[in-house]
């Protein structure tokens, strides 16, 4: 290998070729579309399944890999040091296993196909392209900023939904501990006291009473939730509607949608830009939504194109896509130049989603202390005004 360039993919460190082992040999599938979609069906396919790697810990890899490629290192000798690096123990067995495939003859993305759990199809997809054009380094750089991109954009969603998420457990615990434990103490109290209760203290005991003495049934149907809810998202009709529910979530569900809109043509943008067929990123960019309604829109969307119709109109005919991003989409398609312009709804989406994250953050803090406020003062006015009016009678 030269400048970046791999000469052949089963040399050794030395620049000798070693001869194929009959077992690995696979037969050569004809057909971009089939290489693209290259899949393996060894038992060593399934030998990691349910293993996987984080995004991030994914994006660092790739992008070692494309600076020593780019350095002129041999690719067995940069699968050596990777090795050598890697801490994960995992990721460190699974590499040495494609550091043998590769140097028995492999091609490094058939060897990254046997472990679909580790290595995203988009990831594969790319490095074939890579290995087809010649400029693998290009390709592993290209492939290592995309999955960074695709880690951001994840965490931002997430870092979305995590404080809204501790605000309402932080509200449960209150009111558990209020129900179950403050509540009861004072019951034996007012009980001593002979005297009529305020309709809001009355209506407080009595909550606590039926909340304690169903304590167990309220345990089961938590249970209960908890497994209808796994269950929900292991049935196909389940996860569908689940996915639907999330859009639906006022404010939050459009960041959720814009950021899957955001990694869509992310994910486009990257394998259009290496050379991709348009339908077959779509194809691609589809497997990597890991939203089964989007997913949907996405192969209606591929339908559609393949059947003559422009990709920003069959957009438009789903009302799940934002507007604006329609209209981007249509203007790139006119001027030719639909690559930049998805990277420029990228952007906009990450923009958007940024400065909502921050007003959602700000926003939510004096809601929580307001929250917090009107339950303290239920809590003070039903378990002391009976004290204060027994003390005011007594005077």
């Amino acid at each position: 290998m030269a400048n970046g360039t791999i000469t052949f993919l089963g040399s050794s460190e030395l620049g000798q070729k070693k001869k194929r082992h009959p077992r690995r040999k696979k037969p050569r599938m004809p057909g971009i579309k089939k290489a693209l979609f290259l899949k393996d069906s060894s038992e060593q396919n399934t030998r990691r399944k349910g293993q996987k790697l984080k995004l991030e810990e994914l994006a660092i890899f790739v992008n070692q890999f494309a600076v020593l490629l780019r350095s002129g290192v041999p690719l067995v000798a940069v699968l050596n040091m990777l090795v050598e690096q890697t801490e994960n123990k995992m990721f460190h067995d699974i590499l040495v296993e494609i550091r043998e495939l590769v140097s028995e003859g492999m091609t490094l993305s058939q060897a990254f196909a046997r472990y679909p759990d580790v290595f995203p199809q988009i990831l594969i997809s790319l490095v074939k392209a890579g290995e087809m054009g010649g400029d693998m380094a290009g390709i592993m750089l290209q492939a290592g900023l995309y999955l960074k991109k695709q880690d951001e954009i994840e965490k931002k969603i997430r870092s979305a939904l995590v404080y809204p998420r501790f605000v309402f457990i932080f509200f449960l615990f209150i009111l558990a501990a209020v129900i179950y434990g403050l509540v009861p103490k004072f019951k034996d109290t007012f009980s001593s006291m002979g005297a009529e209760l305020p309709r809001i203290t009355e209506l407080l005991l009595s909550t606590s009473d039926l909340a304690t003495r169903y304590f167990y049934v309220e345990a089961g149907l938590v249970v209960l939730l908890v497994l209808a809810y796994k269950q929900m998202k292991k049935n196909p009709h389940g996860r569908r509607v689940f996915d639907a529910l999330l859009f639906r979530i006022p404010v939050f569900g459009a960041l959720l949608l814009k950021g899957t809109v955001s990694r869509f043509c992310n994910t486009l943008r990257v394998l259009m830009d290496n050379g991709i067929t348009f339908v077959d990123a779509i194809e691609l960019a589809g497997e990597t939504s890991g939203n089964v309604v989007f997913r949907q829109v996405l192969r209606q969307l591929r339908d559609d194109v393949i059947e003559g119709s422009t990709m920003a109109a069959a957009l438009a005919r789903q009302q799940l896509i934002p507007a604006a991003a329609v209209r981007m989409i249509s203007t790139g398609e006119q001027a030719g130049s639909i690559v930049p312009m998805l990277q420029n709804v990228v952007e906009l989406y990450d923009n958007e989603i940024e400065t909502r994250i921050n007003s959602i953050s700000t926003v939510i803090e004096p809601v929580m202390m307001i929250g917090l406020g009107i339950i303290a003062l239920i809590v003070i006015l039903a378990l002391y005004l009976p004290i204060f009016n027994l003390g005011n009678l007594s005077y």
